[in-house]
This record gives structure tokens, sequence and C-alpha cells, in this order.
């Protein structure tokens, strides 16, 4: 709207009408341009805290989905350890298994050839009693004839001379069954404490093993829970990054906004006061009247131009085209004519106001003092306002910083604490195998000396490892269970019914 004019607003309610002057329009209209530059820089923060908020949520997910996934892993990991160690005890169960009833066996065939042994051995030991039987006999008989005795009384001392020989061959015979069966059933006492000592050392072999396993496993554990917090925070640092990042390049946007409505502002201030010192002139120049007069005849030249070759063109196109494209033509025609009408116009206001910015006005002291008054206020609100700038800088890098802090001393305190789980969890374990073995250990010494015991209250037999290993040199037998000590008997029929410890 032209400097000067004034505008009427449309009618009151009450029937009275309202007319504001220019000023007062250009007044609301800075006004209305302030306002909409603070609510759009209002917006832009608020969109700004929203896209962070966004962020921060989707960023908060996938930590939460990290958790879940390490915490799955590490039970699918427990589980696995669990089923493979249920499977080394399972397969150790059954190789015992396997080693009794070989065990018995061959436990057996010891029975069976110790029978058939003694049976040989007392069958050769009568036929020589038989034999020494034979030649006392004759003895007697040579030495009773030789004495001047009666028919009667060489029988009755030749009757009592074999009750006698029958006698001591009786005694030789039960003495030797009983050596013999004591020998047996002391060679299978040492037979057992034998296999008993191998089936204790393998139960020893089997926990080392279980143990070892076990202790894999823990240290696989451990290893996939540092595997995984050395992740976790990985992620959670590479996530404080891009929030660190995002907030930057929202701030720098804001701030470089606020900058720009401000230079804006200053614009629009220093401009109005332009305009309000050259309205305070009363006459403009001749020249610049002159200039401007020249500049309105020139544009009505161009335009009359314009207007004449428009209406031959016009005629041109009328004779050679078609009735039917006549239409057509004349509507593009007339579309181009409006745009270089439209051109020549802003052409025209553009030059226009060059030439009434562009002239010199000559201002007043009071007017002079009143420009620098202004921009002395502008400068040293921009200096406050970078100062500003600056110091929201500051606070961020130091928010940052303290972020970063943070995160790191939780890094640290995590893993401190899951080194000393980690050491607890080996010193217990520790603890807890040394136990095992030793529990075992015990129940194995107690069981020897049991089994020891009992073979010398039941038999009076003393073993020791010496007389054991050197007993036990003829036998050629494998790995074997334990049985408890069964006395063998040659004429017994219970051999090989073992008593199970």
């Amino acid at each position: 709207m032209a400097a000067g004019e004034n505008t009427q607003q449309p009618p009151h309610p009450l029937g009275f009408a309202t007319i504001k002057t220019t000023q007062a329009i250009v007044s609301e209209e800075q006004s209305h341009r302030e306002c909409q530059d603070v609510i759009e820089f209002q917006n832009l923060k608020r969109q700004h805290a929203k896209l962070l908020k966004i962020l921060e949520t989707k960023l908060r997910g996938e930590i939460e989905e990290l958790r879940v996934k390490s915490e799955k892993e590490y039970n699918q990991e427990v589980v696995q350890f669990t089923k493979d160690l249920d499977g080394l005890r399972c397969r150790q169960a059954k190789e015992m298994d396997e080693l009794k009833r070989y065990k018995a066996n061959e436990e057996k065939k010891f029975i069976c050839n110790a029978k058939e042994t003694n049976a040989k051995e007392l069958k050769r030991y009568i036929h020589e009693l038989e034999a020494e039987y034979k030649r006392n006999k004759e003895d007697t008989k040579k030495e009773l004839s030789s004495k001047h005795l009666s028919s009667k009384e060489r029988d009755e001392k030749l009757k009592l001379a074999k009750e006698r020989l029958h006698s001591e061959a009786k005694i030789k015979e039960d003495r030797k069954k009983k050596q013999l069966d004591m020998n047996s059933t002391e060679d299978l006492c040492l037979l057992q404490r034998k296999h008993l000592l191998m089936s204790q050392k393998r139960e020893l072999d089997m926990l080392n093993h279980e143990i070892a396993e076990q202790k894999q496993g823990l240290n696989k554990n451990h290893g996939l829970l540092i595997n995984q917090l050395t992740t976790f925070y990985l992620v959670k640092q590479r996530h404080l990054g891009i929030m660190q990042k995002r907030k930057q390049e929202y701030m720098e946007k804001e701030l470089s906004e606020e900058m720009t409505n401000y230079k804006n502002y200053c614009e629009r201030r220093r401009r109005d006061l332009k305009k309000k010192h050259s309205h305070e002139i009363k006459q403009h120049p001749r020249n610049l009247k002159q200039q401007q007069a020249n500049i309105r005849k020139l544009y009505k030249h161009q335009y009359n131009t314009q207007n004449k070759q428009y209406k031959t063109y016009v005629e041109e196109i009328m004779a050679k085209t078609p009735k039917d494209q006549v239409k057509e033509k004349l509507e593009q025609i007339k579309e181009e004519q409006n745009r270089k009408f439209s051109l020549l116009y802003e052409h025209y206001k553009t030059n226009v106001e060059a030439v009434y910015q562009q002239q010199n006005f000559k201002l007043n002291s009071t007017q002079q003092m009143e420009q620098d008054q202004l921009n002395e206020d502008l400068e040293k609100q921009m200096r406050l306002l970078y100062q500003s700038h600056a110091n929201r800088k500051q606070q961020q890098a130091e928010t940052f910083l303290r972020e970063n802090e943070q995160l790191e001393a939780e890094r640290k305190q995590r893993f401190k604490d899951l080194d000393l789980r980690i050491l607890t969890e080996c010193e217990d374990f520790e603890k807890n195998s040394q136990a095992r073995l030793e529990r075992l250990k015990d129940e194995q010494s107690e069981h020897l000396e049991k089994f020891d015991k009992e073979c010398f209250d039941k038999y009076n037999i003393s073993i020791g490892q010496n007389k054991a290993n050197n007993r036990l040199s003829k036998f050629n037998l494998g790995l074997t269970t334990s049985n408890s000590p069964i006395s063998i008997s040659t004429y017994s029929s219970g051999l090989g019914n073992g008593q199970e410890n």
C-alpha cells in the first residue's frame, strides 16, 4: 500500500466505521512478523524436543532388545551346558554299569578256575596220601613180620596201624582242604581289593573329568558375560554419541534460526527508522521526481509499443490460422502477453524503488542521534545474544563431558562387579570341587579300610598293599568292580555267589 493512503476496514457491528492509518497497519504487520518468528522458533524447539524423545525411545528399545537377547543367549548356554553335563554323567554311569557286569563275570571265572584248580590239587594230594598210606602199610607189615608175634596180635596191631594211618591221612586231607580253601579265599580277597582300588581310581578320574568340564563351562559362561557386557557398553557409547550429535545439530540449528531472526529484526528496525526519517522530509528533491517521471514515461512507451505489436501479431495469426485453431492460438498469445506485461511492470517497480532507495537524505542532528542510538542498542543486544549462544554451547559441552564420564564410571563399576562375581564363583567352584574330591577320597579310604577289616574279621586274612601286588601278579584280569570277599570251598555248593559292596 502506498504511503499516505488510508485503508478502510469493514463496517463495525454497531454501524461505526474504523479507519487505520498506514503507520498503524505497518506497525501491526511488523508485530505480526515478530510474533510469527517467535512462534516458528518455539515450534522448531518443540519439534526438536519431540524428535529427541522419539530417538531416545528408539535407542532405549534397542538397549532393551540387546539386554533380552543377551539374557536369552546366556540362559541357552547354561541350559546347553547342563545338558552336556547330564550327558557326561549318564555316559559315566553307563560305563560303570558295564564295568560292574564285566567284573562280576571275571570274578565268576576266577571262582570257577579256583574250584577246578583246588579240586585237581586235592585229587593229586589224595593220590599222594594213598601212595604214602600203601608204603606205610607195607613198612608196618614188614616191621610186624620181623617181630615174633602171633597171627592174632599181628592182625590187631596191623589193624591199629591202618586206623592210625587212615586217621593221619584224613587229618592231612582236611588240612589240605582248609589250606586250599584259605588260599583261594585270600586270593579272591586280594583280587577284589585290586578291583576296588581300580574302581576307586576310575571314579576319581571321572570326577576329575567332570570337574574339568564344569570348569571349562564356567570359564565359557564368564567369557560370554564379559563379551556381552563389552558389547552392551559399546552400544551405549554409540547411542550416547548419536544423541549428543543430534542435540548439537539441533542446538546449532536453533541458534542459527535465532540469529537469523535477530538479524531480520535489526534490518526491519533500521529500515523502519529510515522510512520514518524519509517521511519526515516534507519535499523530495527535484531530481528524484524527474527520474521517477522518466521511468514512468519509458514504461508507458514500452507498454504502448508491445500493445501495438500484439495487435499486429493477432491480425497475422487470424489470417494464417484455421478457424478451429484460432481460439486456442489466441489464448496462448494472450497468456504470453500477460506474462510480458507482468515482467515489464515488475521491472518498472524495481527501478522506481531503486531510485527511491539510492537517494541520500540529509539527516538532522536529532535523526542522527536516533539512528546512532538504535545502532548502539542493536549492537549491544547482538553481543548479548552471542554471549548467550556461547554460554549455551559451553553448557552443552560440559553436559556431554559429564555424560561421557558418568558412562565410563558406570562401565568400570559394572566390569568391577563382574570381575568380583567371576572371582567369587571361581573360588566357590574350587572349594566345592576340592570338597568333592576330598569327600570321595575319604569315602574310598573308608570303604577300603572296611573291606580289609571285613576280610580280617570273617576270614582272619590280613591284606596289605605289597602283599596284594605280589599275590595278584599271577592274575591277568582287566578292570573290574569290587565285590565283598567270598569264601571258596572245594566241596561247597555256593561257589560264585558274591555279596556286592
